[in-house]
């Protein structure tokens, strides 16, 4: 049993070790700007208005734990299963779980942004009273604030997220050692 144990702690270790949060300030959701025409790029499939940046390869999003299309942080979940009596557990459970749920709104909310961005340059391109212009110009350069917010945001969540991996990688090198040690 207590080999199962080490085995599990250290199989942990071995994943959290591997994961690493990039801050890509969601860079997916960003809509293809074509660089002629200086207008977004029209969805090659009906449903999507227009082209995005795209996901990151698999590769990166399954080592990315702030990734908003990633399974990383199951092997964050996972590795804490195996320390149920850390003091820290629960609090650690309830943060983990804050953060994923606030990369995955913090995600649909950019990509929204970033269709009414795209929206306001498609508009203003179109638009040839003066008046509309530049009330199409202040738009856009709000929501271009709030894209850079978000992407902020996104930010502070990778560091919050590296940190809670960091912890948690702490806690199973501590319980290593107790299982070898004790």
């Amino acid at each position: 049993m207590k080999n199962d144990l080490l085995d599990q702690l250290i199989e942990s270790r071995e994943q959290l070790t591997s994961l690493k949060a990039i801050d890509c300030r969601m860079a997916h959701e960003r809509v293809l700007i074509d660089r002629r025409t200086q207008l977004p790029v029209a969805g090659a499939v009906p449903e999507f208005e227009f082209e995005r940046r795209g996901l990151c390869s698999a590769g990166k999003r399954l080592k990315n734990p702030a990734c908003g299309h990633t399974m990383a942080r199951y092997r964050i979940e996972t590795a804490l299963d195996n320390l149920p009596d850390h003091a820290e557990f629960l609090r650690w459970r309830g943060e983990l779980a804050v953060l994923t749920d606030s990369i995955h709104t913090l995600d649909h909310r950019k990509g929204e942004a970033e269709k009414q961005s795209a929206n306001l340059i498609k508009n203003k391109h179109h638009c040839f009273e003066k008046i509309e212009k530049d009330r199409l110009e202040r738009q856009f350069l709000l929501i271009k604030h709030q894209i850079n917010e978000m992407e902020n945001l996104h930010s502070l969540f990778s560091a919050q997220i590296e940190q809670l991996k960091n912890n948690i990688l702490a806690a199973i090198n501590e319980a290593i050692r107790s299982e070898v040690n004790g």
